[in-house]
């Protein structure tokens, strides 16, 4: 079954942090249903700050950016991605994309992809 919604992708603000802690809540939550040894359930309020305060991602040289989906004024998902360069001397002219994202109750797992279109930046 295919479902197209009328979702808003945008950059984050920092007035999206409420909404952007709910639905990373709802990841942790399944994913300490699958493995509670290894996953857990943080506090809303540490994750809030986190996002409003702009420090969801790790300290890097690069770019980084957190975008939202927003469906009728509720954020429904977000997506945090970074570019940085590969530190291996062999990969120097390449940019890696680092992704993290949340889609309601189906989390989608960090990924590390080529930006080949990054290069230079």
């Amino acid at each position: 079954m295919l479902v197209i919604m009328d979702a808003t992708i945008r950059p984050a603000v920092p007035g999206d942090a409420d909404g952007i802690a709910r639905t990373f809540l709802e990841s942790a939550a399944h994913h300490a249903g699958l493995d509670p040894e290894r996953y857990s359930v943080p506090a809303l309020d540490l994750i809030a700050a986190r996002y409003r305060e702009g420090r969801q991602h790790p300290p890097h040289e690069g770019e980084d950016v957190t975008l939202v989906a927003e469906l009728d004024g509720e954020i429904v998902g977000f997506l945090d991605a970074r570019l940085e360069q590969s530190p291996d001397p062999m990969h120097r002219e390449m940019t890696y994309c680092h992704i993290a994202g949340n889609r309601g109750q189906r989390p989608a797992p960090e990924s590390r992809h080529r930006c080949p279109t990054a290069r230079g930046r």
